[in-house]
Formats: structure tokens, C-alpha cells, sequence
């Protein structure tokens, strides 16, 4: 055979091969399976798992696993672990505990939980004023009223006719000291109102004298739970 024709027909393979290479990558499966019953398997994705379809009207499709899941490891939103980040992990849907519910290092059996963040240095969404009905005139290094802040969680569970059983708590850090113990990353049960449909944490009271000078007293590091028990 001439040195011409070896040179084209392993030209002409090569482009063959080439082009089945290209078509196995490009194809899209419909169903891939791994191991087999009794024996198992294991896939390795070093990235992400993304349903890149969309649905009527460019909706977003999720990732969908048709069975039960069994994770042996941790689940968490973002690229680290942990709640040091502004990326909290959201459960979408109503959601069962079927064993014992672990929040802040405490167990509780709940119904319902919600947390969320006080701002230390705003004024509350609700204020009580009450005054001591000193003389400031007679008596101007007197205590001339004290204020009572609260902030105002929407909890739809709440009736007054039929209230369920509460627990609020306040989380401290290491510069409270009156009236709570200086305990860094621990929980306290706070003081809270309820009305139909809201629970109003008492997170900071700010004592005025007579001359309009004030200070704050027992504020939390801004983090709030509530626990419905039933």
C-alpha cells in the first residue's frame, strides 16, 4: 500500500474516533445507573448537581430525589459550614421532627420555632413609658420615668382565646452583666406580651432622670427564639 493511502486512512480514523468522543459527550441520557441490588455503588460529583430545565414560563425546576435520603454528614447553605456566615439553611415547607429537636444547644419538642435578630440600639417596635411622677423640680437628680422596649414578632399561632404554650429566649454574650449572669453564647428565657397574633419580647428598659440623661439596661446580643410547645 502506498504511503499516501496509509497517511489518509489514519487521517479518516482519527476523524471517526473524534466525532464518537463528541457524540458521547453531547448525548443526554435518560436514566444512569450505579451498582446493582445487594452490592451498591458509589458516584463521585466534584461540583455541583444542577437541573438546568426550566418550567412554564422560565420557573425555576429543583433537583429532584424520587426516595427516601440518608446523608452521612452534616447539611449546610453556603460555602462554609456553620452560622458564621449570612447564609442560613431554609426549609421551604412545613416540616416534622420525628425524634427530639435540638435549637441552641437545648432540646425542645416543638410544633413551632421561629428566631430572627433585635437590634440593640433601636428603639423597639413598641415603647411603654412610665413615669415615676417625681417633682423634677424639686428633685432633679431623680429617676424621672422608665421605658420598656419591645420588639413585635409576628406569631399567626397566637389566639387569646386559645394561646399556646410560649417559651421566648434571649441569647447574652460576655458584656451583660444586671440583671442577667455574663454566660458568652447562652440562651435566658426572656419577658414577652402576647396579643392575637403577636409575641412582644422585652429586650431593653432605658431608666431617664429628671435632667433628660438615660441609660439602657439588660440588653441581648440581638437574637431571639420562640418555641411553640403544642
Amino acid at each position: 500500500m502506498k504511503k499516501i493511502s496509509v497517511v489518509m486512512l489514519i487521517v479518516i480514523a482519527s476523524i471517526a474516533l473524534t466525532a464518537g468522543v463528541v457524540k458521547a459527550a453531547s448525548a443526554v441520557y435518560d436514566s444512569l445507573t450505579v451498582g446493582k441490588q445487594g452490592s451498591g455503588g458509589v458516584t463521585f460529583f466534584n461540583g455541583s448537581i444542577i437541573n438546568n430545565t426550566t418550567g412554564t414560563g422560565g420557573t425555576d425546576n429543583p433537583v429532584v430525589i424520587a426516595d427516601n435520603l440518608r446523608i452521612d454528614g452534616r447539611v449546610y447553605r453556603g460555602a462554609t459550614a456553620g452560622t458564621g456566615d449570612s447564609q442560613p439553611f431554609i426549609v421551604n415547607d412545613n416540616m416534622e421532627v420525628a425524634g427530639t429537636l435540638t435549637i441552641g444547644g437545648n432540646a425542645a419538642t416543638t410544633k413551632t420555632v421561629l428566631s430572627g435578630t433585635i437590634t440593640m440600639t433601636a428603639s423597639g417596635d413598641e415603647a411603654k413609658v412610665m413615669a415615676t411622677g417625681i417633682d423634677c423640680g424639686s428633685y432633679p437628680t431623680y429617676t424621672k420615668s422608665y421605658t420598656y422596649h419591645y420588639k413585635k414578632i409576628a406569631v399567626p399561632q397566637v389566639d387569646m382565646a386559645s394561646a399556646p404554650d410560649l417559651r421566648v429566649f434571649l441569647s447574652l454574650d460576655d458584656t451583660i452583666s444586671s440583671p442577667y449572669p455574663s454566660i458568652a453564647d447562652s440562651w435566658v428565657s426572656a419577658g414577652y406580651l402576647v396579643s392575637t397574633g403577636y409575641v412582644y419580647v422585652n429586650y431593653k428598659s432605658t431608666t431617664t432622670l429628671c435632667d433628660d440623661t438615660s441609660t439602657d439596661s439588660y440588653n441581648t446580643t440581638g437574637n431571639y427564639r420562640v418555641v411553640i410547645i403544642n
